[in-house]
């Protein structure tokens, strides 16, 4: 028995229609065979106490899943090693590791790469940057002012809140909005978060289109989930459908010129995630220390405010430190974007 997927609440969840049952009788009678000679191998095993199994590390700390002792088997793989590069195949990789190449900056010129893990092996061996002006430049050009710097907050609970949603769809909670009239002005820092007392869709599609203009550029960091967030309200607002379709087609993603490797640092160690790129052009600016300092914070917090159990004081505290958080991520892109500009 499992979610169906495709199940949207429409008044009081029916549990036949919620769940999905599928006779799996003929895939355990296959699987069976395979009993027997497994207990053999797990107790053999166990068998030898004083010895633990050798299995090199590669494929199958993976897949089909994550095993759970691939922290004990990568204990000496540093964090950024040859396994950081992207299309280069796996048995290259171990084969690196068995000859002692673990850094980057230690692959010989012999290996083919990709374009990718070329620029991330030459930055770990120059320690210099990669800054392609013009690229910046003509991702700089793609704006037009005012700049609206966009961030959701979301949940996804298993079992949906409000009518209309299926299960595990993202439901946007919070935004956070910083807004920029004209290059050199100060910025505006725009709000909402549910008050977790009734559903905040409507609420959020208003925010959204009373303070995003008819002009000018909608800004994300890795746009797709913001504007999937906005093809969700769309869904939900046959009224209102048509303007935000209009607002999905002008966003720009702040994560462009980051993902195409325009700007390359070797601090990003191989990644364009806005946790990478920001302390490397911001040091001064962490999350460190706030009391929600990521996603799956904001997430938890706002489940403790559904809860209904928290205290006046206790919400009063915990919406302080949402606001705060998600505050934070769009003045960071509004920080990120100025680097840009700098090196411009």
């Amino acid at each position: 028995m499992t979610i169906d997927n495709t199940f949207v609440k429409k008044g009081p969840i029916d549990p036949h229609k919620f769940f999905r049952l599928d006779d799996l009788t003929e895939m355990i009678e296959d699987a069976e065979a395979c009993i027997p000679g497994n207990l053999k191998t797990f107790f053999a095993v166990l068998s030898n106490e004083k010895k633990e199994p050798r299995v090199d590390i590669g494929g199958c700390c993976s897949t089909p899943y994550p095993c759970d002792f691939a922290g004990y088997c990568w204990k000496d793989i540093p964090a950024y090693s040859v396994y950081n590069l992207p299309y280069l195949k796996a048995e290259i990789k171990d084969q690196l590791r068995k000859r002692g190449i673990l850094k980057l900056k230690d692959v010989p010129a012999d290996i083919a790469l990709s374009s990718k893990a070329e620029d991330m092996v030459s930055v770990a061996k120059s320690g210099k940057a990669i800054i392609k002006k013009d690229e910046i430049k003509d991702f700089l050009g793609t704006l037009e002012y005012p700049l609206y710097h966009v961030d959701f907050e979301t949940i996804n609970p298993a079992i949906p809140l409000y009518d209309g949603l299926r299960p595990y769809q993202q439901m946007p909670f919070q935004v956070s909005m910083h807004v920029q009239a004209a290059p050199g002005r100060a910025v505006k820092h725009f709000e909402y978060l549910a008050d977790a007392t009734k559903d905040p869709r409507t609420d959020i599609i208003d925010f959204l289109l009373e303070n995003i203009g008819p002009k000018g550029t909608p800004l994300a960091y890795n746009a797709s989930f913001e504007k999937m967030v906005i093809k969700g309200l769309a869904e939900f607002s046959a009224k209102k459908a048509k303007e935000l379709g209009k607002l999905v087609d002008r966003f720009v993603d702040l994560a462009a010129p980051f993902r195409s490797r325009a700007l390359f640092l070797p601090e990003f160690e191989g990644s364009y995630s806005i946790k990478a790129v920001l302390p490397a052009l911001i040091p001064d600016m962490t999350y460190e220390g706030m009391p929600v300092a990521n996603g799956g914070d904001a997430q938890n917090a706002y489940k403790a405010l559904l809860s209904g159990t928290l205290s006046p004081a206790e919400t009063a505290t915990l919406r302080k430190d949402l606001i705060a958080y998600c505050r934070q991520d769009t003045l960071a892109m509004v920080k990120v974007l100025g680097c840009l500009a700098d090196v411009a």
